[in-house]
């Protein structure tokens, strides 16, 4: 069932579950909604409590597994990683009237869960639903929920419509960054003369990345002045709020700062604790000294993470709070009606990118439409996106198409375990399995370190796969995944560790400070501009006028030229890319962010002609 956000998803669950107990009571029937997240989990279970009917909330594995045993609760709402308590006491229920309703059903993170789930209620009716469409990829979602198409379907033009959501306006800017490159290459050899060429390259490739780059102290600053000026002018006198999405933790922090210094606007932040990865964190220091001391702050405010949440997403709601700055946490499964504007300065796409746009998407009085403010030049994403509205999605699903997209998991299986074999057959000579020291002993030589390498990025490819496809799961025992696992675990940081003893790269840790430093210094904002008007994105002819708007004949020109730095800058990596200035590396990483952004358009047009 595909019904787009701020439609009523939840309430149509609800619905749906009086109407099963209402309909089916004589057989006894039961009813189990899952969601994989604690704030959707808290959203449906709130829905329920408008209703006559008293669902039975999981509070923890253990609840969850006397909830389905003792059968004193017809409704039951869970999140999906619950069901790990329940398979590990080998419950299974094969009563085919039992219900189940799951939430948001296309998530890759359902994989190994849905199996876990599945094992559980062998015999019982699984329902998807799902506020974005399915792709083209999501083909074995629609196998996992029986194989044919929708059940039902609301889009959000049906939604716009019937008005009973806004419609959304996207607006696009760019902010042009300049490297000061004497004195970012003087200052890089300075700080790294104890490296070896290796090791600096593996540096420059870290910190020359679209990544590092647009997190700098003059790009946040920048876009923290023309967000406040814009709020200020446009949204603040209408009692309207607004959202910001980030790409990092520290990010979030250093715009809630930049806000502060203005002193125009009451922000605020919500942001996971410091030891749980969110957003693009994986690439950054865990441990980021700003991003703890926040931490400790609104822990000791309010004394626990959930208290600290709930009470910033009520004074967002329904107090004083003009802004409020994310990661991931918010952008799905957060229903703020008087949020009209959500500005974003992180990378989204897909499914991601249609959730977090449609936090403005709610009725409220006095909002005739919703706003997306994008400072990340994701037009293109967007645009391929809406797309899946107007019948290049699985809403034209023709069940034949389905074959192909079922994997052979035998083949899978197969291969996961011939990669594994692989990979530990390199260290069948080890005596003593619990010395990592003589792993790394036997990856003296730089070849067999490269081969290593290889394998266990093999090797972690395959195990993704099966982690992620439930029926790749049901295939192999929990405890030959659960070993693949620690495996994946050892390896991985066999790997971290040979790296730093051969010298093949540098912990960034160590090099962190120093180098978000550097480019803070020596980055500068020389432009922010809009590139797009205001248009509204279910107009796809006025969508497609803003990119034609945008391919320019400077545009293709620097997209030629871009096209011929990256080949040759390719070309030249086939040696080692030592000799390369830091400068040049950040000046190229630019030039090809800008001209993506820029160039796109030219792009699309091409494909519309075609």
């Amino acid at each position: 069932i595909w019904h787009t956000q701020g439609s009523g998803k939840s309430l149509t669950m609800v619905m749906l579950a009086k109407y099963i107990l209402r309909e089916l009571k004589q057989y006894a029937p039961r009813v189990i909604v899952v969601t994989d997240r604690k704030e959707l989990d808290g959203q449906i279970a709130k829905t329920f409590a408008h209703t006559r009917l008293l669902p039975a909330k999981a509070t923890t594995g253990k609840h969850l597994v006397s909830l389905i045993q003792n059968r004193k609760a017809d409704i039951i709402t869970t999140i999906i990683n619950k069901f790990n308590a329940a398979e590990n006491q080998k419950i299974k229920i094969e009563d085919r009237n039992i219900f189940i309703l799951v939430d948001e059903s296309h998530r890759s993170n359902y994989g190994t869960l849905a199996a876990k789930m599945r094992t559980v209620f062998t015999r019982g009716c699984y329902i998807g639903f799902t506020g974005t469409p399915l792709m083209k990829k999501d083909k074995s979602t629609l196998s996992r929920f029986g194989g044919g198409g929708y059940i039902h379907k609301y889009t959000i033009k049906d939604g716009v419509d019937d008005k009973e959501i806004v419609p959304i306006i996207y607006e696009g800017r760019f902010v042009d960054q300049k490297v000061d490159e004497t004195s970012i290459d003087q200052w890089f050899e300075r700080t790294t003369r104890r490296l070896n060429d290796r090791q600096r390259d593996d540096l420059k490739k870290k910190w020359s990345s679209i990544k590092r780059l647009t997190s700098t102290d003059a790009r946040i600053s920048r876009i923290a002045l023309d967000i406040d000026e814009h709020f200020t002018e446009s949204i603040k006198d209408t009692g309207m709020k607004a959202m910001l999405a980030t790409n990092f933790k520290r990010d979030a922090i250093r715009y809630l700062e930049a806000f502060e210094m203005l002193g125009e606007l009451n922000c605020a932040v919500v942001i996971s604790a410091p030891d749980e990865r969110e957003g693009e964190d994986d690439i950054l220091s865990e441990t980021d000294d700003k991003v703890l001391a926040y931490w400790k702050k609104m822990m000791k405010q309010y004394g626990s993470e959930e208290k600290y949440e709930e009470a910033i997403r009520n004074k967002f709601c329904d107090g004083e709070i003009d802004i409020l700055i994310v990661c991931s946490k918010l952008l799905t499964g957060f229903d703020a009606p008087v949020c009209q504007v959500l500005y974003i300065d992180k990378e989204l796409k897909e499914h991601n990118l249609l959730q977090a746009i449609a936090r403005t998407n709610r009725l409220h009085e006095g909002k005739d439409f919703g706003l997306v403010v994008d400072y990340r030049g994701l037009i293109k994403k967007l645009d391929e996106a809406m797309n899946l509205y107007s019948g290049a999605g699985l809403e034209n699903f023709d069940g034949s198409d389905l074959k192909g997209a079922v994997i052979d998991v035998m083949t899978v299986v197969g291969r996961l375990r011939e990669s594994y074999s692989n990979l530990a057959a390199m260290f069948s000579s080890v005596k003593n399995k619990s010395n990592a020291g003589e792993y790394e002993d036997l990856l003296e030589n730089t070849d067999k370190r490269n081969d290593f390498y290889n394998q266990l990025c093999r090797f972690g490819k395959d195990l993704s796969i099966v982690i992620n496809s439930e029926k790749a799961y049901e295939a192999v025992q929990g405890k030959e995944i659960e070993k693949y696992k620690k495996e994946f675990v050892f390896f991985s940081k066999l790997r971290q560790s040979v790296k730093l003893r051969y010298a093949d790269s540098v912990d960034n840790r160590e090099y962190e400070p120093v180098m978000q430093n550097l480019l803070d210094r020596n980055l500068s904002v020389t432009d922010l501009k809009k590139i797009t008007a205001p248009v509204d994105i279910l107009d796809s002819d006025g969508m497609r006028e803003q990119l034609k708007e945008l391919g320019t004949d400077r545009a293709k020109a620097d997209s030629i030229r871009s096209r011929l730095t990256k080949s040759i800058s390719e070309k030249h990596d086939e040696n080692p890319a030592y000799y390369d200035n830091f400068s040049k590396k950040i000046k190229e990483t630019l030039e090809q962010y800008k001209n993506r952004v820029i160039s796109e358009a030219e792009y699309l047009s091409k494909m519309t002609d075609i």
